[in-house]
């Protein structure tokens, strides 16, 4: 049977009286939503009952924590911790029946200063409290069946803030989480615990998962969600009728060119670079058959298209994988390489070499001369190595100052030729001429190899190239390293499990950590000399030295730490005077303590020594120039307080006249090597006495380390310093001889 072309319009005013058939579709969508809006009632119902109950706990702690606070406040308590022989009488007597002691309190007891019991609860059957204080301050536990809350306060000396004890109270919390009877999704008194056995410790953010409870459902809800079924099963029995006719009509009218379209769409899609066909069927509707031609040649527009996308794609990939400043691949196209070549290694071994540059002190010239400055030493740059560079070999910008370059295919010798090439290239570049600077633009090179004999070795150059390159930097005439397996150990020092063990357990600050002291000695006036303290740290008959320590620390992140125990250590040599009255001391601070911010807080027990002792806050010249701003603040803040600040290590790194006229220091030590440049040629000697003239006029202190010799003592005063330090004078020697 054929149908006439007619509109949509003059078929549904046909097909009118089926479209009762939709209320079983509207059905269907009706109850899944109905459904589905129950579903998210009850799971919104049950994430408010469960921040009703985080809320609950929450405030109940803070409940407790009042009660805890007016009882650390209470006089009888101080006196308690004074006198403890009387506190198993006060604590039946006085404090169970007193107005602050809750019928859930199970057990409370005294602790000093160090967190140590001692003053028990006379109740010692049941007693959850440790005898000495955790980590953490608040946390539960289960006991006999209850869930405790174990919490710590800390007990003040009457009218101040002096920490004498602390007070530790064991409560029995599901009792105070049942006491609210004003929750609105929880049942009052539903609270129990879900489990028996007691557990080691856990936080009161992990309580909820140790209580079950009910949740209050609300009646009218209920007889709502009934309501709502009923009448949708009855609108599903009418709709089921009405519908039958419409559905098949509505399958041959419209689903069936539906599937056919889509079909042919799916056709195209899997194909569009590929030219179908018009689809060969005629419809009945002519709005299909207008869609049919539309996609059709819609198809014709995206075929053609797709080839001139095509052609942007490719021009858009190889401008995503270049540096717009300077013009050579980026780090996505380095990454992007690099796993090829890595994942391609195994199948076809090859020479290997994996360069990687790096502008010394490059920071510094860009904050001194301006990012405009900066950016033209990094086009420079990049244009420079990429000429000198074979043109098999690729560079890219990995960020900043850093360039890596991927040669292969050569021997080492060649390898490192060609490094030599793009060093030689960048060091004749006349930048200074050229860019109106000072200082002159030195890069380092540090270079890993790999061969076919060694294929395994291909997943780790970068890293190799790295430690090659750190080596590089770090020297001031051999600016290329090729790494070796020895460097990487020469850059270890090997320390046994013994003294890992002894210098990780000294920084619990036991007696283990001593404090050395060399005199730096002032050449205006023998008063005004002082000593640097030094740590060592005995290990049975051993006395584990410096570099050791540092290893050890830098390894495994301890600088703070190894800092707050030094600190805590002349403290305790000053409070005990065993440091003479008039000694100055010079203390080194690692830049994680000076960054971290707390470093006048944790000066402000030094302050009653001074000017007594003069005491010196020793940093890094790297801590200094890296994070100029945040130092800034906080030296100021200390050297107001009265504390002096030495720059230590002048030279060894990148100190232009910028950061010269405004460091917030007193004092500037010379690093060694300057020192020692005093001894070589006249040229050297020139510039470190022009910059010790500079120091001088600035209004600093000078001093200059490693004096060894009469000699050298002698080339360090005619330079202009002010204050010497070196075996010259003295050895490190024990700050205390007690």
């Amino acid at each position: 049977m054929k149908f006439p072309q007619l509109t949509a319009k003059v078929y549904l005013a046909v097909f009118v009286m089926t479209m009762l058939g939709i209320y079983s579709f509207f059905h269907f969508q009706l109850y899944s939503e109905t459904e589905s809006l129950r579903s998210l009632a009850q799971t919104k119902t049950e994430a408010l009952a469960k921040k009703e109950l985080q809320h609950e706990i929450v405030t109940s702690i803070d409940r407790i924590n009042q009660s805890l606070d007016q009882i650390t406040y209470w006089d009888d308590v101080y006196k308690q911790l004074i006198n403890r022989d009387s506190f198993p009488s006060w604590y039946l007597k006085t404090l169970r029946p007193s107005r602050l002691w809750r019928k859930n309190y199970l057990q409370l007891q005294l602790y000093n200063e160090n967190g140590h019991l001692v003053a028990a609860s006379p109740d010692k059957d049941f007693n959850p409290l440790p005898n000495n204080i955790p980590n953490h301050p608040l946390y539960f536990v289960v006991w006999h069946g209850k869930l405790v809350l174990i919490q710590f306060k800390p007990i003040y000396k009457p009218y101040t803030q002096n920490i004498i004890g602390y007070a530790g109270l064991a409560t029995d919390f599901l009792p105070e989480l049942n006491a609210d009877e004003h929750l609105t999704h929880i049942k009052s008194g539903s609270l129990r615990l879900n489990l028996t056995k007691s557990l080691s410790t856990f936080l009161a953010a992990d309580l909820p998962h140790y209580v079950s409870y009910q949740i209050f459902i609300n009646p009218m809800n209920e007889y709502l969600w009934g309501w709502i079924q009923d009448f949708l099963i009855q609108v599903a029995i009418l709709g089921l009728l009405i519908s039958f006719m419409f559905v098949i009509l509505f399958a041959h009218f419209i689903v069936r060119p539906l599937h056919q379209m889509t079909g042919y769409i799916e056709r195209l899609k899997n194909s569009p670079n590929k030219l179908e066909s018009p689809l060969n069927k005629r419809y009945i509707l002519k709005e299909f058959e207008r869609l049919k031609d539309a996609i059709y040649h819609y198809h014709k527009q995206i075929v053609s298209a797709n080839i001139e996308i095509e052609e942007q794609r490719q021009i858009a990939h190889e401008q995503a994988r270049v540096d717009a400043l300077s013009h050579v691949m980026n780090r996505r196209a380095f990454e992007e390489n690099w796993l090829k070549i890595i994942q391609n290694y195994p199948k076809n071994p090859r020479n290997l070499a994996f360069l990687l540059f790096d502008c010394d002190f490059f920071k510094a010239i860009n904050d001194t001369y301006g990012h405009e400055i900066g950016d033209e030493i990094i086009r420079i740059s990049a244009s420079t190595i990429k000429r000198a560079l074979p043109l098999d070999a690729d560079l890219y910008r990995l960020g900043g100052d850093e360039f890596a370059a991927i040669v292969k295919d050569r021997s080492p010798e060649e390898s490192v030729k060609i490094a030599e090439k793009c060093y030689e290239a960048i060091s004749k570049f006349n930048f200074e001429q050229l860019l109106g600077i000072n200082e002159k633009v030195v890069f380092s090179i540090g270079i890993s190899i790999v061969t076919p004999d060694i294929a395994n070795e291909v997943y780790l150059m970068n890293r190799q190239a790295d430690i090659a390159l750190y080596r590089a930097k770090k020297s001031l005439q051999k600016k290329i390293s090729v790494y070796e397996h020895e460097t990487e150990f020469e850059e270890a020092v090997l320390l046994s499990k013994k003294h890992v063990n002894a210098i990780v357990e000294s920084l619990q600050c036991n007696n283990s950590l001593q404090i050395y002291g060399q005199t730096i000695v002032s050449l205006k006036d023998k008063n005004s000399s002082y000593k640097e303290a030094l740590v060592r740290i005995k290990a049975d008959d051993t006395l584990i030295q410096p570099v050791e320590i540092l290893k050890v620390v830098h390894h495994r992140n301890l600088e703070i730490e190894l800092d707050q125990c030094v600190l805590g250590t002349i403290l305790t040599l000053l409070t005990q005077n065993k440091i003479p009255s008039g000694m100055g001391l010079s203390i080194n601070i690692s830049a994680q303590t000076l960054l971290q911010g707390n470093l006048p807080s944790l000066l402000i027990p030094f302050k009653r020594f001074l000017p007594e002792h003069k005491l010196v806050i020793e940093i890094l010249e790297s801590t200094l120039i890296t994070n100029i701003d945040q130092a800034t603040e906080t030296l100021n803040s200390i050297r107001s307080e009265g504390f002096k600040v030495a720059l230590d290590d002048f030279g060894s790194g990148y100190s232009s006249i910028k950061y010269l006229s405004w460091m917030p220091v007193d004092i500037v030590k010379f690093d060694m090597t300057l020192t020692q440049g005093l001894m070589t040629d006249d040229k050297s000697k020139n510039i470190i006495e022009k910059t010790a003239a500079m120091i001088r006029s600035a209004g600093y202190d000078l001093v200059m380390e490693g004096i060894e010799t009469e000699e050298m003592k002698q080339a360090a005063i005619s330079a202009g310093a002010t204050h010497l330090q070196g075996y010259l004078f003295d050895k490190p020697s024990p700050l205390s001889q007690d």
